[in-house]
């Protein structure tokens, strides 16, 4: 309890803090003497109640909090009557379970107003109606089921409203309709069946929407910034904002169609042991993502066909073999689906428990590991069969044996054309020699 003249003569007094304490009674005129206090604050106190009279004396007063004070209710009369200034205005956390019209009446200079985390159930459609200068509103974490239509008709200047988290509130499509200023609208918690676009079109100034599905989002194209972005996994940003996302689709959409089409050409040209095992690849290739089921049903029967293949095998050794070479690539199989879903299934579970995963993990996950199927399952169900690989071998085989047989007889070709060219070129053709005596000889030669 606080003695009625504990602040007797403080004239001067412009803040005065009592948050933390054991207050459990406010007298009338406690603060007669305080005419210059500017902010007052009781946050943390066991109050319970107060009264109109409670304030006499704080003509100068901007800013009253009384943030967990237990209060039930707020007086009928017009709390700022003996506060004519007073511009914010927070009662959070306490217990309040109605609002009059009457309470608010002459708060004509408030600019903010909180009464979040209360237990307000019914709002009447004039509460705020002399609260033509607030320009923040918190209603957030209450009971309200419906609020009239015309509720914030006098908010003209709000620019910030939050009404999160009333799960059973209705809202209605006329709600916004006089909030022009508005910049900010906060509807975390609530469903909103019949949302429709034409609901936010009149706050043209709209630059924040908080909304409890991602979905709605597209609700509200104008805004410029809409939460939740995301859900873990979907989202409504842009999927390729980055440079590096743009380029890396198109390389990893190149190496899906090539591996594709790489089995496709291979599975096509070189003649299979077992034309409807080669058909399924094809089919498998044209991939993508069957259902899980019929995943499980296809190994299963792989399996049980390579079963009952090694029990009608007499070589033991030859047995095991086969069943290692079998087990290889499965596991190489399984484990490339293992890299592609494992990673969205955590990330869809993190999301689920309510961790905030940041929105570009989306873009990674979409480009990077969605694609891991479809890139390496093809190339895997071919790679890793003996048949191929000894297909490709020979195909290998015969080019080089070409390729040899071509280098050869080009260099054949090459030598007797060099042999040939210099005796035609260099070489004059045969010509008679004079013939001379031996006189004539010693005459030329002396």
């Amino acid at each position: 309890m606080v003695s009625s003249c504990a602040f007797g003569g403080l004239f001067s007094l412009e803040k005065l803090f009592l948050s933390q304490n054991h207050i459990t009674y406010l007298g009338p005129g406690v603060f007669r003497d305080l005419h210059k206090l500017d902010w007052l604050v009781l946050d943390h106190n066991p109050l319970k109640t107060i009264t109109r009279d409670t304030f006499i004396g704080l003509r100068s007063l901007t800013f009253l909090s009384m943030v967990n004070t237990s209060l039930l209710w707020l007086p009928d009369s017009s709390l700022c009557q003996h506060m004519p200034l007073l511009r914010w205005l927070d009662f959070a956390e306490n217990h309040v379970g109605l609002l009059n019209y009457s309470t608010l009446k002459t708060c004509t200079k408030l600019t903010v107003l909180s009464l979040h985390d209360n237990k307000i159930k019914i709002l009447l459609e004039n509460t705020f109606h002399s609260l033509g200068s607030l320009v923040e509103l918190d209603l957030s974490c209450n009971r309200i089921s419906n609020l009239p239509k015309n509720t914030f008709r006098s908010l003209q200047y709000l620019q910030k409203l939050n009404i999160s988290h009333n799960p059973s509130l209705h809202i209605h499509a006329s709600h916004f309709d006089h909030l022009v200023q508005l910049e900010s609208l906060s509807l975390e918690g609530i469903e909103i069946p019949d949302i429709t676009t034409k609901m936010f079109l009149p706050m043209g100034n709209l630059s924040h929407i908080y909304f409890k599905d991602f979905q709605y989002c597209s609700y509200a194209p104008h805004v410029r910034k809409c939460k939740p972005n995301t859900d873990g996994i979907s989202s409504v940003e842009d999927l390729l904002a980055s440079m590096v996302l743009r380029v890396s689709v198109w390389v990893m959409a190149f190496i899906t169609c090539f591996g594709n089409l790489f089995v496709i050409g291979m599975r096509s040209f070189i003649r299979a042991e077992n034309n409807l095992h080669a058909a399924c690849i094809k089919v498998l290739c044209c991939l993508n993502l069957v259902a899980f089921l019929v995943i499980v049903v296809s190994y299963s029967s792989m399996f049980c066909s390579i079963y009952k293949t090694g029990i009608n095998t007499t070589d033991v050794r030859s047995r095991l073999q086969k069943d290692v070479a079998v087990a290889n690539r499965f596991f190489f199989i399984v484990f490339s689906d293992a890299l592609c879903w494992i990673p969205i299934f955590l990330v869809k579970t993190l999301s689920l428990l309510k961790v905030e995963i940041p929105g570009t993990i989306n873009s990674w996950v979409v480009i990077f590991i969605l694609p891991i199927n479809s890139a390496l399952n093809p190339i895997l169900y071919t790679l890793t069969t003996s048949f191929f690989r000894e297909q490709v071998e020979l195909l290998l085989c015969r080019w080089q044996r070409r390729s040899a047989s071509k280098k050869n007889r080009k260099s054949l070709t090459s030598s007797t054309i060099y042999m040939e060219t210099p005796r035609n070129a260099e070489y004059p053709a045969k010509m008679s020699l004079p013939r001379l005596s031996l006189a004539d000889m010693d005459n030329q030669y002396g």
